[in-house]
């Protein structure tokens, strides 16, 4: 279910809160008036579609959301979890989400659609076997990213390497991108 936020809910420390996206002053107006304004949720992923903009939060344990707002300044919240990366991949937007915490570790491949002038809508694709990290696009119709799968006998932190290609999940061999 989408959940439409208040313009004056959202926006309100952006400059030294949000990390990776340069903002308009009415976007970062809409993002402070949030009803679930948290400090701790970073803006870490923007992307221009559907004649608006995606904001892509991510706040680890206190949670994240993608946020669609349109050209007239409101907000709507289209999927509920930390976003780990959005991309285009061909005709479709994806999304990248998930929290490893506390012995959890889970991921999904959303597919965002629109109807008419519509707020996007999120559709589940793939259920991924850990957090998706490293998000990269290759070209037009291949995203690669890393699934973190554990830790090894020295306690490093461990990951899978994956593509997504026309539909489908893959796994590569060797990592060609590290995170963070």
């Amino acid at each position: 279910m989408k959940k439409t936020i208040g313009t004056r809910v959202l926006i309100a420390v952006l400059a030294s809160c949000f990390s990776c996206c340069a903002l308009a002053d009415t976007e970062v107006d809409v993002i402070k008036s949030m009803s679930y304004y948290n400090p701790k949720i970073k803006l870490v992923h923007k992307l221009a579609a559907f004649d608006g903009l995606l904001l892509g939060f991510d706040g680890g344990e206190w949670g994240g959301a993608l946020i669609f707002l349109d050209k007239q300044g409101r907000a709507t919240k289209v999927y509920d979890s930390n976003i780990r990366g959005i991309v285009t991949a061909g005709h479709r937007i994806l999304v990248f989400s998930g929290l490893a915490y506390m012995g959890s570790n889970e991921g999904k491949i959303v597919e965002l659609n629109q109807v008419a002038s519509d707020p996007p809508s999120a559709r589940e694709l793939v259920v991924l076997e850990g957090e998706p990290s490293a998000v990269r696009q290759v070209d037009e119709q291949t995203v690669v990213f890393q699934v973190f799968t554990g830790f090894d006998r020295d306690g490093k932190m461990t990951y899978a390497c994956k593509s997504f290609v026309n539909g489908f999940v893959s796994n590569l061999i060797g990592c060609a991108t590290a995170d963070n």
